[in-house]
């Protein structure tokens, strides 16, 4: 098999974890399904030879399950900071400066305390994201980002939006 097919493979166990992103309340379990999916985007990545892309989302996976257990200021900066330095150390095409920018925006997300916040800024990580898999070519890694983002305008339509009738 080869490695553009194995990674869109993976990437498709990747869009399993996607679907239920933000379909849960809790920010643990958000953030949970977050870790998973990166992990198994990060492989992807691997498959298609985006170093860059694959090592940022490798540690987003860490900054997730971190995030899990301490929302403290001092870890979003330490994400900050790791996630320009694996981009500095990783970065070979301009297009990697995408992966970066959306690595970033998700550092910020992640160590939202506020809900709200941590689902929108997300989701502008998510469609970022996109773009660079759209510039790499990645079909099933646009499809993972945008149901990213889907699912997130349809938790926070669930969430914060819809008044529920009891």
């Amino acid at each position: 098999m080869d490695s553009f097919l194995l990674s869109q493979l993976i990437a498709g166990g990747a869009l399993t974890a996607a679907l239920l992103t933000f379909q849960f309340k809790k920010q643990a379990h958000v953030l949970a399904a977050f870790a998973v999916m990166s992990a198994l985007y990060a492989v992807h990545f691997v498959f298609l030879g985006q170093f860059a892309a694959a090592a940022i989302v490798a540690v987003s996976v860490v900054r997730f399950v971190t995030s899990i257990f301490s929302k403290h200021p001092a870890f979003m900066y330490f994400f900050l900071t790791a996630t320009l330095v694996v981009g500095w150390i990783t970065y070979s095409e301009w297009f990697n400066l995408i992966a970066i920018a959306a690595g970033l925006l998700g550092v910020i997300a992640t160590f939202q305390r506020d809900d709200k916040r941590l689902r929108t800024t997300m989701m502008s990580s998510n469609l970022t994201m996109a773009l660079h898999d759209s510039i790499v070519f990645t079909p099933v890694g646009i499809i993972v980002d945008l149901t990213v983002f889907v699912s997130g305008i349809v938790g926070y339509y669930r969430f914060y939006v819809q008044k529920k009738d009891i």
